[in-house]
């Protein structure tokens, strides 16, 4: 358009042809036909799709591969509980996380999900002990307390990666994230919360809370890196 434009001075459209902001707009436009951006750029249906599957698939895979062996005793009412509480934070987030650009963020919502991500965490945590009726659900002195509660620690952040990944990838701005970090940590923490309470038989609070509610940590950190980069590039 600039060149086209005879009634320009040549050196205005010299210059503007090779301004940074027109070179970053022109590489902009080339990223929107790779793979990743088509995949970002697909039906909001068919990304929470893609999500919630890819969410889900971690828990169950927990369930049918390493189950707590504590689930004959395990109280079914609070057990299912306990899940719709996770499943609940999860579905939120990754939906708030997954919505269209032309919609307005709920700034508001956001918030909620986000604290309610920490709220569910440390009340399931907090809670009586479900049973004493399993040998494993006991199998924890002060020698082995640290090692046991980092061995659940790796294993829910392991289990909270793939939905990280995922939302990522199909989050329309999940290059940088920007206001979306919180919400993608809230709704992978609590995948990884799920998949090692779904594994992991220990009812003892202190086990619980560095082991299972420790899950946040790297999640909420990350999130708040890129809250601070986000508002120093203007995200």
């Amino acid at each position: 358009m600039l060149a086209a434009a005879q009634s320009l001075p040549r050196a205005v459209v010299g210059a503007a042809a090779s301004a940074p902001g027109l070179a970053s707009v022109l590489a902009a436009i080339e990223r929107e036909d790779r793979p990743l951006a088509r995949l970002r750029s697909g039906a909001t249906p068919r990304r929470i799709a893609i999500g919630m599957a890819a969410v889900l698939a971690v828990p169950l895979l927990v369930v049918v591969a390493t189950p707590r062996p504590d689930l004959a005793v395990y109280p079914a009412a609070r057990l299912l509980a306990e899940c719709a509480a996770l499943a609940v934070v999860v579905a939120l987030a990754a939906a708030l996380t997954l919505r269209p650009m032309h919609r307005p963020a709920r700034t508001g919502l956001g918030r909620i999900a986000e604290l309610l991500a920490v709220f569910v965490a440390v009340a399931l945590a907090s809670l009586p002990a479900a049973h004493l009726d399993h040998p494993a659900s006991l199998a924890l002195d002060g020698a082995d307390l640290v090692r046991r509660a980092a061995g659940c620690l790796v294993f829910g952040t392991l289990c909270g990666v793939p939905a990280w990944i995922a939302l990522r990838l199909l989050a329309r701005d999940g290059d940088r994230p920007g206001r979306r970090a919180g919400l993608i940590a809230a709704a992978s923490a609590m995948v990884g919360i799920a998949g090692v309470f779904l594994h992991c038989p220990i009812v003892h609070h202190t086990h619980l809370w560095l082991g299972h509610v420790g899950v946040l940590a790297l999640p909420c950190l990350w999130a708040i890196g890129c809250t601070f980069v986000g508002r120093r590039r203007g995200w």
